[in-house]
């Protein structure tokens, strides 16, 4: 499912609508958003810029915007090719590479306006990279849902 959405956006040329805040529409039922954590700068214009000299990491976040209490989340993490993932953790979060980035559930049960547990990933690179890094989010009864924000990399750092 969500190596389809990943397809036709790049197909189609979609541009994504980037919030400098890095954060989603809170209106929507299922909200994703990312957080940078380390080596990652996120300039004014809401663009990321990587590392390629020092571990980059950033957390996924994932909230239930509803009145009602929701069990279960599932993500996929869509990567540009060149980074190469060193990691992933948060509580109760199972991960696993995909061709394109990577897979993750996390079965908690959220009360209304409640996070699931933060994901975080980490990588490195060590090319020049403008892409984007993005995440697409499904809850069987919230739906789904999307995040991106543009990412650039560049061997001398800037």
């Amino acid at each position: 499912m969500f190596g389809k959405a990943v397809a036709a956006t790049a197909a189609l040329g979609i541009t994504l609508t980037i919030a400098p805040s890095a954060s989603a529409a809170q209106d929507e039922p299922l909200e994703l958003w990312f957080e940078p954590v380390a080596a990652i700068v996120v300039e004014d214009d809401g663009l990321w810029r990587g590392s390629p000299f020092s571990g980059n990491s950033f957390e996924v976040h994932a909230r239930d915007n509803t009145e009602y209490t929701e069990d279960g989340v599932h993500l996929f993490l869509s990567l540009p090719p060149q980074l190469h993932v060193s990691g992933y953790d948060g509580d109760r979060w199972n991960c696993w590479d995909v061709d394109g980035g990577i897979e993750c559930t996390n079965p908690d049960t959220v009360v209304p306006e409640e996070e699931w547990p933060v994901l975080t990933v980490r990588f490195n690179g060590n090319d020049w990279i403008t892409d984007s890094l993005d995440v697409y989010g499904h809850n069987d009864t919230l739906g789904d849902a999307h995040f991106g924000v543009p990412f650039v990399m560049s061997q001398s750092g800037t």
